[in-house]
């Protein structure tokens, strides 16, 4: 019997999210990987600056195998809070000193988790929180190094898109298989009794504690029931890739609140994609069309029904450099909605790749955005490094 421990694999040079896995340990039945990336980028806007850890996170993968041609998967990814933890500065003492409250010092968070079951022939089969059969379909253009997923209802209310079922899934079940030059993914969320409480905010208010309200039965909760996803990728010839996908998810509002731009008692998403190539080709485009309801949310906190647009494409001269630049565009697609609220900017991008480990990179995003209030938001400018696993 064959083992190793701890060897590195061979890889790609420029995959977005794991260009190496570490092996941890190999052999004729079984493999555990580890993978993940390190960022830290610094911005700036309007002369400030600030910092951000960029989404670091890693993973570890498994499969067993199962016997009659089926293997057992299974990973797990947690997000990494590298650069703070947020810490508050309170006065204390009656205004004699200063005391500091970490709010969220959490150093690790769930990103995902999931187990399941795959083979050649009948699919593979998983449960659990991961990524959904939208994002089968929206993920072709979410390849900006620092923004970017914010106009294909993908990460809708400001999240990953769990609760919805359009980002990284809970309480997902998802089959997905591939026919001839077809891919195509069902998934069914068990979301029954989670919920997200809600506070009627008296104008003033700056803090409102939700949890104390609703024990106290002032206000109300939304929540999220069942849900189910659909997705289809058809290769076409030329190296051309089409796709659709549709989400929805039932809603319940129980209590006095009313949500504010909440027209129906469902939230569903509908997108449709189309790429030339693939990441890791030294030319890349693809764009995503998105049109929903209920599924979004201005920065007011209004829930609007939308329509938005995101378009990636790249050019490499060589193996040490990513030319690249991106477009993303939510609007209002609805009558009801009166707030001004209009996300659209432009990122252009340069990413100097020193190893298949470390990449440089430098992204500016040139801002039209329109808040809810009328006012207009700035451009971005950052400079960071990746470090990848």
């Amino acid at each position: 019997m064959q083992r190793t421990l701890l060897a590195l694999t061979a890889s790609t040079f420029i995959l977005p999210t794991t260009v190496s896995a570490i092996e941890l340990y190999k052999d004729d039945t079984s493999e555990v990987s580890m993978g993940g990336y390190l960022q830290a980028h610094a911005f700036a806007k309007d002369g400030d600056s600030d910092m951000s850890d960029g989404a670091s996170r890693i993973n570890f993968n498994f499969n067993y195998d199962a016997g009659n041609g089926w293997t057992a998967v299974g990973g797990i990814e947690w997000g990494l809070n590298l650069i703070s933890n947020n810490d508050q500065l309170g006065i204390a003492d009656g205004g004699n000193s200063l005391s500091s409250d970490p709010y969220d010092d959490s150093t690790l968070t769930n990103r995902l988790g999931y187990i399941g079951l795959k083979h050649d022939v009948y699919g593979e089969f998983t449960v659990g929180k991961q990524w959904s059969a939208y994002y089968d379909v929206t993920h072709v253009t979410d390849y900006l190094m620092v923004w970017g997923g914010e106009g294909s209802g993908t990460f809708n209310y400001h999240s990953d898109g769990g609760f919805s079922g359009t980002g990284r899934a809970e309480k997902s079940f998802i089959y997905r298989n591939s026919v001839s030059d077809f891919d195509f993914a069902v998934q069914l969320q068990a979301k029954s009794g989670d919920t997200i409480q809600l506070c009627n905010v008296d104008e003033g208010e700056s803090q409102v504690n939700c949890t104390e309200r609703f024990e106290q039965n002032a206000d109300a909760e939304l929540a999220y029931d069942y849900g189910y996803g659909v997705s289809m990728v058809y290769h076409a010839p030329y190296e051309i890739d089409l796709g659709v996908a549709y989400n929805r998810t039932e809603l319940d509002v129980d209590g006095t609140v009313n949500v504010a731009g909440l027209n129906d008692d469902y939230t569903d998403a509908l997108a449709f994609s189309a790429n030339y190539g693939k990441y890791a080709d030294a030319i890349y485009l693809a764009a995503v069309y998105y049109k929903g309801t209920n599924h979004e949310i201005d920065d007011s906190g209004e829930i609007f029904d939308s329509k938005g647009t995101e378009i990636y494409g790249h050019y490499m001269p060589n193996e040490d450099w990513r030319l690249y630049a991106g477009y993303n565009r939510l609007k209002t697609d609805d009558s009801n909605y009166d707030g001004l609220y209009d996300l659209e900017y432009y990122a252009v991008g340069a990413s100097y790749i020193m190893s298949k480990n470390v990449e440089l990179f430098t992204e500016h995003r040139f801002d039209s955005t329109v808040y809810a209030n009328g006012d207009k938001a700035d451009d971005i400018y950052s400079v960071g490094i990746r470090l990848y696993l």
